[in-house]
């Protein structure tokens, strides 16, 4: 009988705390024309495709962006053990700013990218927004695999994993996630599903 496996996650809760989340709300629900439409990554360079990811993003994020980075870091030998991951040698913190209005999404993908000498190998999804929430949907389905059905008899398991305000989801940067769609009835931009990801890049082995 097969069994399905999940890939390893953490959430963490009141990450950044409840000052500090709110002043990153006020400072980014009064940014919307700021932010632009997101990309994703293609074999020949980002391009906009919003059948596959509708968002706007921004990668300013000014002094919390700093902030979000050094805490990330000092987090990691933590959340590295937490996930079961071996030991690697952080390159640096990579954040972007998005946020999912009324029918945002973002398909299934995985977030690894190599370049530099250096990849992804740990993916946080921080979650802000105004309480009480003012849209449903946009849960983050983390996609797994059976064990035992190597003739893929059966759909990927997944689990879906609900935003809270002030938390931080952690997961390996190979799992295949996505962004469920969004139902933000107001249309404000207010009213979005703000998020911050942050990707740990790590050393490739060659480079340490």
């Amino acid at each position: 009988m097969p069994v399905a496996e999940i890939p390893p996650h953490r959430v963490l809760h009141n990450f950044l705390g409840a000052e500090i989340a709110r002043d990153l709300l006020d400072a980014v629900s009064s940014r919307g024309s700021a932010m632009k439409p997101s990309n994703v990554l293609a074999p020949t360079g980002e391009q906009y495709n919003p059948e596959h990811r509708d968002s706007l993003s921004s990668r300013d994020l000014a002094e919390f962006g700093e902030a979000l980075k050094v805490r990330i870091a000092k987090m990691i030998p933590a959340l590295r053990r937490d996930l079961g991951m071996s030991d690697f040698l952080l390159d640096h913190v990579e954040l972007e700013l998005a946020a999912h209005g009324h029918g945002g999404h973002f398909h299934d993908h995985v977030d690894t990218v190599h370049e530099k000498g250096a990849g992804r190998i740990m993916t946080a999804v921080y979650y802000f927004f105004a309480e009480p929430r003012r849209f449903s949907g946009g849960e983050l389905r983390l996609y797994g695999w059976w064990r035992g059905d190597a003739e893929g008899a059966h759909p990927p398991p997944h689990l879906y994993i609900t935003p809270q305000h002030d938390s931080l989801l952690i997961f390996p940067s190979w799992a295949y996630h996505e962004v469920m769609p969004v139902n933000c009835p107001s249309g404000d931009f207010a009213d979005s599903r703000f998020s911050i990801n942050c990707w740990v890049w790590r050393k490739l082995p060659e480079q340490m």
